[in-house]
């Protein structure tokens, strides 16, 4: 169940920090389960991220998470913000 609370948290506070900052009108978020991983991406439309919002609290947080579940996270911030993250699918397991 951590596993779960916690990736829950992940999009719960990607979708705060679209809502607070991006000025997006459009989220889009996938799961996919495939080759032992968990990939989840939360993508939106809105002004992408400067330097300075690279460190916020919200994201530091979301890092935090997936530290904890064993995974990586990839953000490209050009147009829109796009988070691509990676986790063990075996860590999410073992730790439901």
């Amino acid at each position: 169940q951590l596993a779960v609370i916690q990736i829950y948290t992940i999009i719960q506070e990607s979708l705060n920090n679209t809502m607070k900052h991006a000025k997006a009108t459009k989220v889009t978020i996938d799961m996919i389960s495939e080759n032992d991983q968990l990939s989840l991406s939360i993508a939106d439309n809105g002004k992408g991220m400067g330097e300075n919002q690279s460190d916020g609290f919200g994201l530091k947080s979301i890092k935090k998470r997936i530290k904890s579940l064993r995974g990586k996270l990839e953000i490209l911030g050009a147009d829109g913000v796009f988070l691509k993250i990676q986790f063990p699918l075996k860590t999410v397991i073992e730790s439901s």
